[in-house]
């Protein structure tokens, strides 16, 4: 973990500030409302009971049980969970990178450096890929990460450019290190210039396509005259998805 100066320094060296967004604050009002049929269901239960109207003690009781034990065992301990992991959190974009206050803490990532980790649910051939949740984890090659809040606003635009601006901004440099015989790992999958490595190995020149299916991300190579799924990954393991995504386009098309 990076010290308080060094974080300053990082942010120093984003440059320009753009825009930011930050957390919403989730709507209690729902939980009030039930809140309050508990309170006058208990009540009426009560009165029912003490004044011998049976039958109505016992109508009030159901709803009292049902939306309490919703209220105690999900709704508070949810409503709880949200005000403290989102409180104060936000995402601010600069010219170079983000910076990021949770309650992890403050972390600033550059776009050149970011690494991201997403669900990804489907994807094909000269298609983007779309999310299967809108939760995304970025960091940097030294291992440090931080999850972006939920609470966030906004994350429906932040989101897809974010990968956009971290893929062109990562590009150039991947494709040289693969020019200079270097191997990118991208979680369970190792790519060199010329192939693909998972549980099993493949050349570039084998390879058919690469899907994403219901969460998987696999490669299909061409044996026997047919196309076989080589290997396939949940896409939440694959770092920089959209990365691989674009230079597995790129190296097959050579």
């Amino acid at each position: 973990m990076r010290s308080v100066d060094a974080e300053r320094e990082m942010v120093s060296a984003l440059g320009q500030y753009s825009h930011g967004y930050t957390a919403t604050r989730p709507d209690s009002r729902v939980h009030l409302v039930s809140g309050t049929i508990v309170a006058v269901s208990g009540l009426t239960a009560i009165i029912g009971f003490t004044m011998g109207a049976t039958a109505l003690g016992v109508l009030a009781t159901i709803p009292a049980a049902v939306l309490g034990a919703r209220l105690l065992l999900w709704d508070l301990p949810w409503l709880a969970a949200r005000l403290g992991s989102d409180h104060g959190a936000r995402l601010d974009w600069f010219e170079h990178g983000i910076v990021v206050t949770s309650c992890q803490g403050v972390r600033a990532v550059r776009f050149d450096e970011m690494r991201v980790w997403r669900r990804v649910a489907e994807g094909a051939e000269g298609s983007a890929l779309s999310p299967m949740s809108l939760t995304y984890r970025v960091g940097t090659a030294s291992g440090e990460a931080v999850t972006i809040p939920a609470g966030i606003r906004g994350r429906e635009q932040w989101g897809p450019a974010l990968v956009r601006v971290a893929v062109s901004a990562r590009l150039p440099g991947a494709r040289a290190r693969l020019d200079a015989g270097v191997r990118l790992e991208f979680g369970p999958f190792r790519i060199t210039r010329t192939t693909v490595h998972g549980n099993q190995v493949a050349l570039w020149i084998q390879v058919r396509r690469i899907t994403v299916h219901e969460g998987l991300i696999g490669v299909w190579i061409r044996r026997g005259g047919k196309d076989v799924l080589l290997q396939a990954y949940p896409t939440e393991l694959v770092n920089d998805i959209d990365l691989f995504w674009a230079l597995s386009r790129d190296l097959r098309s050579e």
